[in-house]
């Protein structure tokens, strides 16, 4: 069993659970560390049928990484990384994240401008078969990627959501494709701020839970 961790020092690290032996205890052994983030990253997700791990930075990019067989790279001269012992690669980068169009208010006069800033990328989610990746992003927006045809460097999503007024923090896919509503009253008197509001459905789709609400 592997867990991956996102870490404020630009790495995402692959753990394995399993105990080294009985005794060494409860250590768990760090297969890989990828180190193409070039900022803080955000999230990380196994896509369904473990064969591609994706993440997301403050660097404003997805990155998707594929275990392939043979040794891993060696560790550049003079880093004090702990050699992998996977050889994850990186196989695309997905960057379409940017602060695009926003509405400015002030003394109540609305203008509408553009921005040419890129977004940080707040959180990801995999479609239940794995064939599209939703990226949410402080642009206010959720982009849908193809995941069917992987190109090293991808900045055409197949679909852009918009509609939210604020940071889009979290975004999840409906396991079972029917949900249609919108929920927002439980978040409508909220007066602190939290960095991520992420959701998670029940297997079955019969329930969403949601963070930070006020009723």
């Amino acid at each position: 069993m592997r867990q991956s961790l996102r870490l404020v020092d630009n790495c995402v690290k692959i753990w394995s659970l399993e105990v080294l032996s009985e005794t060494d205890g409860p250590e768990c052994e760090l297969l890989a560390t990828l180190t193409w983030h070039e900022k803080a990253v955000n999230c990380v997700r196994w896509s369904h049928n473990g064969r591609y791990l994706a993440s997301g930075s403050d660097d404003h990019q997805v990155l998707l990484y594929e275990l392939q067989d043979g040794p891993p790279a060696p560790i550049p001269f003079g880093s004090n990384q702990v050699p992998n012992k996977e050889a994850w690669v990186r196989c695309s980068m997905l960057k379409s994240h940017t602060m695009g169009m926003y509405v400015c208010h002030h003394h109540k006069v609305i203008s509408i401008a553009r921005s040419s800033c890129v977004a940080d990328v707040q959180d990801l989610a995999w479609s239940p078969d794995d064939r599209m990746l939703a990226t949410c992003s402080i642009d206010n927006s959720i982009l849908i990627w193809s995941m069917d045809h992987l190109s090293s460097v991808m900045t055409h999503p197949i679909q852009h959501l918009s509609g939210h007024q604020g940071w889009v923090k979290g975004v999840a896919w409906d396991p079972v494709g029917k949900a249609e509503e919108k929920i927002s009253s439980p978040f409508e008197d909220g007066t602190t701020t939290s960095h991520f509001r992420r959701l998670s459905w029940a297997p079955d789709g019969s329930l969403v839970c949601g963070t930070h609400a006020f009723k």
